[in-house]
């Protein structure tokens, strides 16, 4: 295993491609932005590191912004299969995000952004989980990972060097 937290053991310009799902929220910010600026590192000019994770943006908006009842009751109802709780609400869910299953920081995309700027990133975008411009990811998602509930949550960011 590497740790994505230090210094990657990649020599510097040589991957075309890094891809994590729901890993970077595992992370604190600052081991976050070392990553991002390690990665940025080792991949090619033009190379894309593709980060999936869950985004706050998007649950807080189908928790507390959209009237969409029935997205906002597939995403509760996803988080029963991991709650300690027999109810589970926009309150309950917002706070087993930041303190369940060893998340540290969960991200948006102006975090995302502005540091994929610092860095040198020359590209930052946001794209659908089933667009990701890589057919071995995408098939990774639709065999792996294409439930509702997962997709409800989830933010597919590239980031391009």
């Amino acid at each position: 295993p590497i740790n994505i937290a230090k210094k990657l053991p990649i020599n510097s310009n040589t991957i075309s491609t890094i891809f994590t799902s729901h890993v970077i929220e595992h992370l604190h910010k600052k081991e976050i932005i070392i990553f991002l600026k390690e990665s940025f590192r080792v991949l090619k000019p033009g190379g894309k590191n593709i980060i999936l994770t869950p985004s706050l943006d998007k649950i807080i908006n189908i928790l507390y912004v959209n009237k969409d009842i029935d997205s906002k009751n597939k995403l509760l109802e996803r988080q029963k299969k991991w709650a300690k709780e027999n109810e589970i609400n926009s309150c309950s869910y917002i706070n087993g995000l930041f303190r369940n299953y060893g998340h540290r920081f969960i991200v948006n995309f102006e975090f995302l952004k502005n540091e994929a700027e610092k860095i040198g990133y020359t590209k930052i975008n946001i794209v659908k989980n089933d667009e990701i411009p890589d057919i071995e990811i995408n098939n990774y998602i639709k065999n792996y990972k294409n439930d509702y509930g997962w997709n409800l949550e989830t933010e597919s960011y590239i980031l391009e060097k």
